[in-house]
């Protein structure tokens, strides 16, 4: 049987439930301790190319639960997740389209939570991204949208 605390967390109707938790409750420091565990699994499952319409769907609720343990995880340890989807991103064999863009998502999960050294890492991909020189952004981007 699920915990009366456990159960009423997963059942608020607020998108942002996690950050609603109070800093010295059991429930948050339980998921802060298991997330360096279930963050690189459900990484795994969210970049998994899905077989069908049902996991398709899946992959909503995987993102949704990667973004809970993302609100919750200790800084040290989200960033050397951030660090590792970046490299996936930008490494060796990330030409597949699908991947990339999963592991975007991945990326702007873990975005809110990160330092200024990798706020200039992900800002300067994008930048490469857009195929601009940092001088001229702001010429580029308008012609981009």
């Amino acid at each position: 049987m699920m915990n009366t605390k456990v159960t009423r967390f997963f059942f608020l109707p607020h998108p942002n439930r996690s950050q609603h938790l109070p800093a010295d409750s059991d429930l948050r420091r339980v998921m802060s301790e298991r997330a360096k565990n279930y963050l690189p699994l459900l990484c795994n499952i969210y970049v998994s190319r899905p077989g069908g319409s049902e996991e398709s769907n899946q992959r909503g609720s995987v993102l949704a639960t990667l973004k809970e343990y993302a609100a919750v995880t200790p800084a040290a340890n989200l960033e050397k997740m951030f660090s590792a989807a970046l490299g996936n991103y930008s490494g060796p064999g990330a030409e597949d389209s699908f991947v990339r863009d999963a592991t975007l998502d991945i990326l702007k999960a873990y975005l809110p939570y990160q330092g200024e050294a990798n706020l200039e890492k992900i800002y300067q991909l994008a930048v490469k991204e857009v195929g601009c020189s940092s001088q001229s952004i702001r010429s580029c981007l308008k012609v981009s949208w």
